[in-house]
């Protein structure tokens, strides 16, 4: 049949109404949409149809899962990894959103360093990227915020955490990589120059104190004085002298080490 009065459907308790849609029929079945819409708790609820020309008696019943419509995901972020000295605009994808989901419902933003620094982050755009979906569980949405350099505290990078939170706490989070800036760099050393032995049988009498300076050293923007000393300390610091295809290793002694300034200087 292609009239609409003549396939009856009940959805749940309710009562036997014309469908809303044949999309096909022949002499063995008949495809119909139904509209429908109700609040359901989680579990099962009957659909009944049957043809009007038939009669009620020979109603069929379909029982379907109803099941509660998933939380807000993040299907993914790009980009996804950055610098820890740079700001950052993410853009975010965001499923299981309700579909009039808009902007004014975040109320916040923040992201969680690797080494626990704390940072509000900026929400600029809420889009719609299923215009057509009216539901929950076929949302998709864009979100895009902007977040801020992170502190030399937090220089060191390292998996962050952002979330997104609206007026009931946090609605859905992602992790992005913060890539440490700064490299470790030998900004000097002094003397420049060294006497060459002259008594073989004394060589403590022609020595010198070298001093070496680094930066990031031993690990990016290091300026935390105790920390920065007890890493090198913990990690075996030693300064190579080479030549050729020689080479000497010298560990210097603890209080040979001093940060100034977030420089490192190492005296062996």
């Amino acid at each position: 049949p292609f009239v609409l009065a003549d396939v009856m459907v009940k959805v749940g308790g309710g009562e036997y109404l014309p469908v809303s849609k044949i999309t096909s029929s022949d002499r063995d079945s008949t495809t119909v949409n139904v509209e429908a819409s109700m609040a359901l708790p989680a579990g099962t609820i009957d659909i009944s149809a049957y043809s009007a020309s038939r009669g009620i008696a020979t109603a069929g019943v379909k029982t379907i899962d109803v099941v509660p419509a998933p939380a807000p995901s993040v299907v993914g972020a790009y980009p996804s990894d950055g610098s820890t000295d740079l700001a950052h605009t993410i853009a975010v994808t965001v499923q299981y959103v309700p579909p009039a989901f808009k902007l004014s419902d975040l109320t916040s933003a923040q992201l969680v360093a690797s080494q626990k620094g704390k940072y509000p982050v900026e929400i600029l755009s809420v889009e719609n990227k299923n215009t057509k979906c009216k539901h929950t569980y076929c949302s998709l949405f864009e979100v895009k915020v902007r977040a801020p350099a992170l502190n030399t505290t937090d220089n060191g990078g390292g998996a962050a955490r952002f979330s997104a939170h609206n007026a009931a706490g946090a609605m859905f989070s992602w992790n992005f990589t913060y890539v440490a800036s700064g490299k470790p760099e030998v900004l000097g050393f002094s003397p420049k120059w060294q006497y060459v032995v002259s008594d073989e049988n004394n060589a403590a009498a022609t020595s010198r104190t070298v001093t070496v300076f680094l930066t990031n050293f031993p690990r990016p923007a290091c300026t935390n004085t105790l920390a920065c000393k007890a890493d090198a300390v913990r990690r075996q610091t030693r300064v190579r002298f080479s030549r050729g295809g020689s080479a000497v290793d010298v560990t210097p002694p603890e209080s040979g080490m001093t940060e100034t300034a977030g420089m490192l200087s190492i005296q062996v």
